[in-house]
């Protein structure tokens, strides 16, 4: 489960890093920002409240 939390985050970080280079000159669309958020706080809240009881 640690695996999979830490994952979802890399994952929502990645998504955000690629999102800002592939649009770079222009704004970065709020679609990628918003799953990449999603991606990065489901790892953290199951890293923080599932894993640390």
């Amino acid at each position: 489960m640690y695996y999979a939390a830490k994952f979802l985050e890399a994952t929502g970080l990645g998504l955000l890093a690629f999102g800002y280079i592939k649009s770079f000159p222009n704004k970065l669309n709020y679609n990628v920002f918003l799953v990449s958020i999603i991606f990065f706080a489901c790892g953290w809240i199951i890293e923080r409240f599932i894993l640390k009881r």
